[in-house]
């Protein structure tokens, strides 16, 4: 088939090319398919010419069929290389395509995409240390595959790692892979948290530590508003050295090193390093300025409402996220769902809550991804067993410029204005007939000035939380909840930092607030005119009782292998109505509809009894702690939360747990088998493991 059949095409011209590099283009299933039916034909076509006349047809007809075929190949050559960063290539133009092939032949290992930080240790008993075998992933690949599956588990392999610490370059080696679920989403922070030792040590090392390794988004309009979460972490342990002496158990640093990671002495960024500029139309900045609010509020929200369609993320052309490798060295924890007792939960609790309220209001910072993985249990420094919780993972965190006070200190109601508000009560609900106390009344009108407002608004508080509350009640402080704060207590205003559209809201949708998947705000309302929707500290803590209950429905005790029964569907043991309850609201995939049921409960906390009343018996004692959060007020959440768990804390320490003993226990054994991955004898302990997806 000649070339003036058909017109040359330019592919993908929306794109722009800026560099002749690009990756290397491997052969796949697709490029071995039309070799072989290349072959095919030829082998056709040769026979063909071998017969009379009468194949003269077939011959023609076969020539082309080669044609289209070799055509076919050349064109899914250039798309690979399209793929890989290469644009406007002519497919009949073969000096460019020889031009692409030669350069990927010259350029190095950094180039083509290779993280050069990293390489793949191989261990043998009987290595001389000073000799390891340390080699690139692509020697290895290709060279060694002898002694090392290519296709071998991602949880399996040891890496080597190099870590910049105060200036120096300390390796680490990776003993297992703690999370790598999302490590290949190439649109996200693609993150990966390894445990490791030091390479140094790892015939006998001392501890492990936790590696993350992601992608950071870069905030290059404010990085005031947006610090990094290595810059967050250091403020933490700033006032932790200050106060330390204090703070018992005695705790390490969140991050003993944190730094971009580096390629030939230049950040290793997706703008610079790896596109070289290049972009596509469809994320070309628009030609008008966009609002504020649209380019400040979460430009690195990703869309952290799981599986929503693609669609609804580009309803305005914006340029994409850059994004920096990153790496965080950190104490290693243990997720909350392993606890050991139902004390050990409680205090670890209060521990991420008490750590949430001082990122709060010491820092202005607000975490706004509270999830069970990012709620862990760390060994104090004090060497006695005592364990602490720790609230991690601030990538998602958000800064505000600024505070404002709390409340603006007011004079009292005089007793005429006593008297006008408790008439109203009469008119609006003279059924009720309730007695409001004079403190309740004081603090609704400081907060909301007028009279009728603040009486509406504490009886549409009365009527959500409190329905059966008998008539002639006496409501005051105490049964609110109440607190009157601080007059000089300042609070983070986030109300020029709003997110774009209810589709970037930040979060893990499990345990994400209805009102931030909403976007708007539920209840109360009574007739107080709200101000515009933010993510406030009271979502966060919301996500923290969603966080307990989901451990209450899915587990029936401590430790490892404690997923509950009555959710196997092979158990004799499953619960159709348990396992509906637990898909309802944290394993569908519909956000509109987890909202829908979050926000019902929340409405009408009496249905929150039917999820406390298919808990797992082991967890009876914390029933009427999780149906007493449902009511709090706005700016004592944090107080009000922490007062709720220290009362019950007393109550769960003489319990006696039989398994306390075996998950503390599993956790001794398990470190040990961690620490002797190198040894000259490794240590044969039994194969529990908390790493890697699964029921546990």
């Amino acid at each position: 088939m000649s070339p003036s059949k058909k017109p040359p095409r330019i592919l993908n011209a929306t794109m722009e090319a800026r560099r002749p590099e690009g990756a290397g283009v491997q052969p796949d299933n697709r490029w071995n398919d039309l070799e072989e039916k290349i072959r095919l034909a030829e082998a056709d076509y040769e026979d063909a010419c071998r017969q009379t006349r009468t194949g003269e047809k077939r011959k023609k007809e076969t020539k082309e069929e080669i044609e289209d075929l070799e055509e076919a190949k050349r064109d899914h050559l250039v798309c690979s290389a399209l793929l890989k960063g290469v644009s406007r290539f002519d497919r009949l133009n073969p000096q460019k395509l020889i031009q692409l092939i030669a350069g990927f032949s010259i350029m190095t290992p950094e180039q083509l995409g290779w993280d050069t930080s990293m390489k793949i240790y191989r261990f043998h008993s009987d290595e001389d240390p000073a000799h390891a075998d340390v080699k690139p992933s692509y020697e290895v690949a290709t060279q060694f595959q002898d002694q090392l599956q290519v296709n071998q588990s991602r949880y399996e392999i040891h890496w080597v790692i190099d870590v910049e610490e105060a200036g120096n370059t300390e390796q680490y080696v990776t003993v297992s892979t703690v999370s790598a679920i999302r490590s290949a989403e190439i649109c996200s922070r693609a993150t990966i948290v390894f445990e490791v030792i030091k390479f140094k040590e790892r015939r006998d090392p001392k501890r492990t530590y936790a590696l993350k390794r992601y992608w950071r988004p870069i905030h290059a309009d404010d990085a005031e508003l947006h610090p990094t979460e290595g810059a967050i972490y250091k403020q933490f342990d700033d006032r932790l050295a200050i106060n330390g002496d204090e703070v018992r158990p005695k705790r390490p640093k969140h991050a003993l090193a944190s730094h971009d990671i580096m390629v030939n002495g230049i950040p290793d960024d997706t703008l610079e390093s790896i596109r070289r500029g290049l972009t596509s139309e469809r994320h070309k900045k628009a030609i008008a300025p966009l609002d504020p609010l649209i380019l400040e509020t979460d430009p690195d929200a990703e869309n952290r409402l799981d599986k929503e369609p693609t669609a609804r993320l580009q309803t305005a052309p914006r340029e994409p996220v850059n994004r920096c490798h990153t790496q965080i060295l950190m104490p290693m924890g243990i997720v909350i769902k392993l606890f050991s007792s139902l004390y050990e939960l409680i205090c670890c609790l209060i521990d991420c809550i008490a750590g949430h309220q001082e990122a709060h209001d010491v820092f202005f910072t607000l975490h706004r991804d509270v999830s069970s993985g990012n709620l862990l249990i760390f060994h104090s420094l004090d060497g006695d067993g005592t364990t602490f919780g720790r609230l991690i993972d601030y990538d998602h965190a958000k800064q505000a410029r600024s505070a404002k006070l709390v409340r603006d200190p007011k004079e009292p109601l005089s007793d005429d204005q006593l008297a006008t508000m408790r008439s109203i009560f009469q008119v609006l609900f003279p059924l009720q007939q309730l007695e409001v106390n004079k403190d309740v009344l004081n603090e609704a009108c400081t907060w909301l000035q007028n009279p009728l407002t603040a009486a509406n608004y504490i009886l549409a508080v009365v009527a959500q939380y409190f329905p059966d509350i008998a008539p002639k009640s006496i409501v005051d402080i105490t049964k609110l909840a109440w607190k009157i704060p601080d007059p000089h207590r300042k609070w983070p205003d986030w109300q020029a930092r709003r997110a774009r559209s209810t589709v970037e809201r930040t979060g893990t949708l499990p345990y994400m607030s209805a009102e931030v998947i909403q976007g708007d705000y539920i209840v109360p309302k009574g007739n107080v005119e709200m101000p515009s929707f933010a993510h406030e500290a009271i979502h966060d803590l919301e996500s923290f009782l969603w966080v307990l209950v989901r451990i209450c429905l899915t587990r029936q005790g401590p430790g490892i292998n404690a997923y509950r029964d009555e959710l196997i569907e092979e158990s004799p043991k499953y619960a159709p109505d348990i396992a509906a309850t637990v898909q309802k609201y944290f394993q569908t995939e519909d956000s509109s509809a987890l909202s829908h049921a979050k926000a019902s409960v929340m409405k009408r906390p009496m249905e929150f009894e039917n999820i406390i009343n298919h808990f797992h018996p082991y967890f009876n004692p914390l029933k009427d702690l999780v149906l007493s959060r449902l009511y709090s007020e706005f700016f004592d959440i944090h107080e009000c939360i922490l007062g709720l768990l220290k009362n019950i804390r007393p109550s769960l320490k003489d319990l006696t747990e039989n398994d306390a003993a075996r998950e503390i226990d599993r956790r001794k054994k398990l470190e040990q088998k961690r620490l002797a991955t190198f040894s000259p004898k490794r240590a044969e302990t039994p194969s529990s493991s908390s790493a890697g997806p699964g029921l546990d």
